[in-house]
């Protein structure tokens, strides 16, 4: 006598083709997934070392303006020489506080370089500035320009 084969034998040895689908599937969504997180992280690194930059330029421009004339520049824009092409300017904002104390608050603001598509602001750092007083900015200009040589 033979023996009787069993239809849904419970000991089979290979995967159907459903089976070997769906793992491939899971494992599709899983690798997708992981690249889409790591292109936020490689963007937010990209980020975060534009705005470290930009804090490194800033710092130094201040710090030069402050050394050079102790006044910083309203209304001008220029770009930094060593810093990635980044570009700056300044801007004054109208705060009736600070006009209380005689004073101004100039914005800084750091750009990113002038070929990049995407030209949104990177830093804005707002400073109080002493007005200038009438009459000192010619007599910084004549000072500027007996130590440049010009008669």
């Amino acid at each position: 006598m033979t023996p009787i084969r069993c239809l849904h034998s419970w000991n089979r040895r290979g995967l159907t083709l459903i089976e070997v689908v769906a793992g491939l599937a899971l494992l599709a969504s899983l690798l997708v997934g992981c690249l889409t997180a790591y292109g936020h992280h490689v963007r937010q690194v990209r980020q975060a070392r534009q705005r470290l930059a930009a804090v490194r330029a800033a710092d130094a421009l201040l710090a030069q303006w402050f050394q050079e004339s102790g006044r910083i520049p309203v209304a001008a824009q220029n770009s930094f020489a060593g810093a990635g092409q980044l570009c700056w300017r300044t801007r004054l904002i109208s705060d009736p506080g600070a006009e209380l104390l005689a004073s101004q608050v100039v914005r800084l603001e750091i750009l990113p370089p002038l070929d990049q598509p995407d030209r949104t602001t990177i830093l804005s750092i707002d400073v109080l500035a002493p007005k200038a007083l009438p009459g000192e900015d010619e007599q910084a200009e004549k000072a500027k320009g007996k130590v440049d040589g010009a008669p």
